[in-house]
């Protein structure tokens, strides 16, 4: 009996099993992070998106906020007053950056 709880006490240390019970825990991995203001370097994508790409998106303006997802790089959901969304892909390794969706809520 001894010797199983060691291992399950060893088993759960190793797996980092404390992360997952923590109750103030925000992020589930490879989910969005919670809805924030953006960040210098987040802006700093969106500028690259509005410039480099001419998508046409510089009329929606400065984002109010935006969420992040980890992935084969970086997702940004960039979301404006007005409730309209842009997300984007960024591989800035592969120096790419492509815009994966816009949802506008008025036409």
């Amino acid at each position: 009996m001894a010797r199983t709880t060691r291992l399950v006490f060893l088993f759960l240390a190793l797996t980092g099993a404390s992360v997952f019970a923590s109750p103030t825990r925000s992020q589930i991995p490879g989910g969005w992070t919670p809805q924030r203001k953006p960040a210098a370097e987040d802006l700093a994508v969106w500028d690259k998106v509005t410039k480099e790409l001419n998508t046409g998106l510089t009329s929606m303006g400065e984002p109010s906020t935006v969420e992040t997802q980890v992935v084969s790089g970086m997702k940004y959901k960039f979301s404006f007053d007005n409730g309209d969304q842009v997300t984007v892909w960024s591989q800035p390794w592969l120096d790419k950056l492509v815009v994966v969706n816009v949802h506008q809520t008025e036409p």
